[in-house]
């Protein structure tokens, strides 16, 4: 025998507070008015994110530009290139009592050395340097560890050389 209830539409508001999802207070997606969905801490995310990709180029750019005058330079050796538009620089640099490390520099005349520099060494490394025409530069070494290498500094091509 069929059930003795008349049946009527149910609407979504009856749905919701019969299987418990919805009540005059608390809605199914979490807040009071629909106005309020957008969710604050997505921004938050975002901004700490934001933020803390500032703060490690903030740090990068310190160190890698404003130690210079936290650094000595000792046992310097420059060559001008044959044409006299570039220097080339040997030098041996100790930045707020660190480690020394030698540097290989290739700067414009006239210009302030610090500039990135071509190649990096251990201190104990014996460096040569010497132009081999107006865009190439040769490096030897021996002896000590390579820290960093470049292949070339805008047009000057860069040769290694270990012994």
């Amino acid at each position: 025998m069929p059930a003795r209830h008349t049946s009527r539409p149910v609407d979504e508001m009856d749905l919701h507070l019969k299987v418990g999802a919805y009540d005059e207070y608390h809605h199914a997606h979490g807040y009071a008015r629909p106005r309020e969905k957008h969710h604050w801490y997505w921004f938050a995310g975002i901004a700490v994110a934001i933020c803390l990709t500032a703060v490690v180029a903030g740090i990068y750019t310190l160190y890698d530009r404003a130690m210079a005058p936290m650094c000595s330079r000792s046992d310097s050796k420059t060559k001008a290139s044959p044409d006299g538009a570039y220097v080339l620089e040997s030098v041996l640099v100790t930045c707020a009592g660190a480690v020394p490390n030698r540097r290989v520099l290739v700067y414009a005349p006239g210009s302030p050395g610090n500039v990135p520099a071509l190649a990096s060494f251990d201190e104990a490394a014996f460096v040569r340097i010497r132009w081999d025409g107006d865009n190439s530069v040769v490096l030897t070494k021996s002896g000590g560890r390579v820290w960093s290498f470049r292949p070339h500094y805008r047009d000057i091509r860069v040769h290694y050389v270990t012994e």
